[in-house]
């Protein structure tokens, strides 16, 4: 019985890391979403989210050209495989908070966005000026607030929501 126990803490464990996964994509859908409401409130094409997207593997000139379905595919499975990590990596990042922070939503709302804004200075601060310079030029605020409302604070809820049920099991696997 007392070796059940761990297996079935690393069973919650993987749980939430699938939780956090499929949260990263609803969130990846969220902000999707967001960004092409915004290009088309800027009065630029729908596309546009997803050829900056694409841009990741084809480089500069797929802002260049036309947007063609090859460039949305691209931008599609970019984005969407983006999503999935960094939701993965968000869940190997709740899987270490107290169990208290864990039943919070306000903890995972705030995280959320916290985690929003860290990937906004990574992905597009960092990385973005290094590698992918065409995306760090873009305005700074709009994809601010892309990352920690439309991506961060959805991602944050989706899990703690998805948590309550897995968290009263890990309470009674540890009893």
């Amino acid at each position: 019985m007392a070796e059940s126990r761990p297996r079935e803490l690393e069973a919650i464990q993987g749980i939430v890391l699938t939780d956090a996964v499929e949260g990263g994509l609803v969130a990846g859908v969220i902000l999707m979403c967001a960004a092409m409401v915004v290009a088309a409130i800027d009065g630029r094409s729908l596309a546009d989210p997803w050829i900056a997207a694409s841009s990741i593997v084809l480089g500069g000139r797929a802002l260049a050209g036309q947007a063609t379905w090859g460039i949305f595919i691209v931008g599609f499975f970019v984005h969407f495989l983006l999503s999935a990590i960094f939701g993965a990596i968000w869940g190997a990042i709740v899987n270490r908070l107290t169990p208290w922070a864990r039943d919070s939503f306000v903890i995972h709302a705030l995280a959320g966005i916290a985690y929003g804004f860290a990937l906004w200075v990574i992905d597009v601060r960092v990385i973005g000026l290094v590698v992918y310079p065409w995306i760090a030029q873009t305005p700074t605020l709009t994809p601010l607030l892309l990352h920690t409302l439309a991506y961060g604070l959805p991602l944050g809820l989706f899990v703690a929501l998805r948590l309550r049920p897995v968290e009263k099991r890990r309470q009674e696997a540890r009893a």
